[in-house]
């Protein structure tokens, strides 16, 4: 059975890891994102957050430049009311330059672990240009 992560999930568990992942808060109100921002300062990307809403940029499900507590409240409000359920992921706006990055993990019946990676954000889809491993993955060994 697969059993999507919420983005929210995938990011504290690539940072156990040592991954380096955009810091966020995800919240269940509109109020407890504008205590995040708070502490996270404008501008904030505002994003839906529910395991079934996977593809979220199809859905309006982020906002990108929110600058002030009105358009914050404003889009929290309307991204709750997507699903049941729904919770919010505000995280500080990353600068031009960065990359978004695509990840998924299954477990297949016949080759075991497979992993995807690729260019995410909007360009998932439109691109549709992702890796394949197959196995088990190991931690990179120093070179001696």
């Amino acid at each position: 059975m697969v059993r999507p992560m919420t983005e929210t999930q995938a990011k504290n568990l690539l940072a156990k890891f040592g991954v380096s992942v955009a810091s966020g808060v995800e919240c269940d109100s509109a109020e407890r994102a504008l205590e995040a921002v708070g502490k996270l300062g404008y501008p904030v990307v505002l994003k839906v957050s529910h395991p079934k809403l996977i593809h979220k940029s199809d859905l309006g499900g982020v906002v990108l430049g929110i600058e002030n507590a009105a358009d914050l409240t404003i889009e929290a409000q309307r991204l709750l009311s997507l699903a049941e359920g729904a919770l919010l992921r505000v995280e500080r706006q990353a600068k031009p330059g960065g990359l978004d990055l695509i990840c998924g993990m299954k477990r297949d019946s016949v080759f075991g672990p497979v992993i995807m990676v690729g260019i995410g954000g909007i360009f998932a889809e439109t691109l549709d240009d992702t890796s394949v491993h197959v196995g088990e993955l190991d931690l990179p060994r120093p070179l001696r």
